[in-house]
């Protein structure tokens, strides 16, 4: 039996945070190759034995196959918040509380300029920009530590912004 795809993204999540980027591709490859809908970012999950509250409400969505939900939503929302991490996420579990960014890039990329806006964290937000050379970070909340992601190079210069939370 394979594994469901809610379990292929714990452990895709779990490898991420373990500094694993290149088994989180894989595992989203994998993931996108086998969406109940391609392009659609939805995936099935088999139907629950026992009958829920919402039982049929499969129907109201437009699928017919008795034997599957479709979209699936807890896949779904593990997704977007793999997707979210590999860009941004706070390691509450380091001795510091540690905002590590880009955990999900590859070298590759580095080559380009890239950013994020806004993105939430436990307390407040992120922006950053990679220029391909120098890394801005803009941090709205808590004053944390701030790590780049493996795929940076040792000594990248890094800028922290400190902004306080608007109200």
């Amino acid at each position: 039996m394979s594994p469901t795809a809610a379990t292929q993204l714990t452990q895709a999540h779990r490898a991420l945070r373990l500094g694993r980027p290149e088994a989180v591709w894989a595992a989203l490859h994998q993931l996108w190759s086998h969406q109940a809908s391609p392009g659609l970012y939805t995936w099935d999950a088999p139907r629950p034995t026992q009958d829920e509250v919402a039982d049929g409400w499969q129907y109201a969505r437009g699928w017919h196959n008795e034997t599957a939900v479709s979209p699936d939503y807890e896949t779904a929302a593990l997704l977007l918040l793999l997707q979210q991490d590999m860009l941004a996420y706070l390691d509450e579990a380091a001795v510091e509380p540690t905002v590590v960014v880009g955990a999900g890039i590859i070298p590759a990329w580095l080559s380009q300029p890239m950013a994020v806006s806004s993105l939430a964290l436990p307390g407040g937000s992120i922006t950053w920009q990679w220029d391909g050379q120098k890394m801005r970070v803009t941090l709205r909340g808590p004053s944390r530590k701030i790590q780049l992601g493996l795929a940076f190079p040792p000594g990248t210069e890094l800028s922290v912004v400190q902004k306080p939370v608007s109200r």
